[in-house]
């Protein structure tokens, strides 16, 4: 399976090479919470999760070819 993953905000920081877009393979299907295992990027820093376009619960199983996009915590004031 392959997932296409866009980074948003600062979340690129942790992804190895520093991109915003990268693509995951995996033999079985995963989670939004296990791309960010596999990331290492902590749950802490994101606000949500999109697949095709509409929010993503982090349990929910991705479908092979997904575009997953991450959103980071924002705070602000």
């Amino acid at each position: 399976m392959n997932y296409r993953v866009t980074l948003k905000g600062h979340l690129f920081l942790y992804e190895s090479e520093k991109k915003r877009h990268t693509v995951l393979e995996s033999r079985v299907a995963l989670t939004p919470a296990e791309l960010l295992h596999a990331l290492g990027i902590p749950a802490s820093e994101v606000y949500m999760a999109a697949a095709g376009g509409k929010q993503a619960p982090l349990d929910l199983p991705l479908s092979d070819e997904q575009e997953v996009e991450i959103f980071p915590v924002i705070a602000g004031g």
